[in-house]
């Protein structure tokens, strides 16, 4: 590896800690380094990483908003994506703080397995890809939004909630989880379609096939606005009528893992702390 890209939680001052131990490896290795926006103006000599600037991996610090954040200058060259975490859970990451210089000489030397994850895609004034989920949301203190929605043309019903969330399995043990959804272990090939917080006894999470196309509709309310959100950040406002065609775009990214790093053990690890104190 030549380039490295780092991306990085804002205003902490164990993330410019970290950045640095990072940044001495490749200095060690000779690996040039280009940083966001974070952390570029206070490490001085490092490229600027920008959409388009092509890298060999990218190295996010922070917690999964950050590897979220990361995935996007993955992409140019399908560069692997390492997740360092500093957050609370990072479920997505593949070390903690104490291995990260371990994580990264593996990185360097081709000893981290590389998942294979697949993007959706959905396009309201552009295209968005999103590793995690795809959202409506309802619009700050505003009543509950009315979003209809089929499922490769056939209605599924009216939804009327604070929200809909479409979600990948990735994406399974984020918002997802939060809203009430399953946990789906990342090689199962479907999408879920989950209400969030729902006026309703009946509506419940649905798993259809990867192969599907969900299309959800903003009622026509004049009364009613929607936000989408892709991985978390705001892309668009759904107005009365709008429609937004949600399904996998066919692209992928990589995140790199340990070798022996199995998917329940994170969950036992990760989310289940509360038996940890039991």
């Amino acid at each position: 590896m030549k380039r490295i890209g780092m991306v990085a939680a804002a205003g902490r001052e164990t993330v410019f800690r970290a950045a640095e131990r990072i940044r001495a490896c490749m200095e060690q290795e000779h690996v040039d380094v280009f940083c966001d926006s974070t952390l570029h103006d206070a490490m001085s000599g490092t490229g600027l990483l920008r959409r388009g600037v092509s890298v060999d991996a990218v190295i996010a610090l922070g917690g999964d908003g950050t590897i979220l954040r990361g995935v996007p200058y993955a992409l140019t060259d399908d560069a692997p994506v390492l997740g360092i975490n500093l957050g609370n859970k990072g479920f997505l990451a593949a070390a903690e703080m104490e291995g990260l210089e371990e994580a990264v000489r593996n990185l360097l030397e081709g000893k981290l397995r590389l998942e294979k994850r697949p993007l959706l895609s959905c396009s309201l004034d552009n295209q968005n890809l999103a590793l995690n989920d795809i959202a409506i949301l309802r619009l700050g203190r505003q009543r509950l939004i009315g979003v209809r929605a089929s499922v490769d043309g056939e209605e599924v019903g009216c939804y009327h909630a604070d929200g809909i969330l479409v979600a990948t399995p990735t994406g399974s043990t984020g918002y997802a989880l939060s809203a009430g959804g399953p946990i789906i272990m990342p090689a199962t090939s479907c999408l879920l379609l989950i209400p969030v917080c729902a006026h309703s006894l009946e509506q419940r999470p649905i798993v259809v096939p990867g192969t599907a196309t969900i299309e959800l509709t903003m009622l026509d309310d004049p009364q009613m606005q929607g936000v989408l959100q892709v991985d978390g950040k705001t892309a668009g406002t759904m107005m009365p009528g709008n429609t937004v065609q949600i399904g996998y775009s066919g692209k992928q990214v990589s995140l790199a893992r340990p070798a022996g790093q199995a998917f329940f053990d994170i969950v036992r690890h990760k989310l289940t702390e509360w038996r940890e104190q039991a």
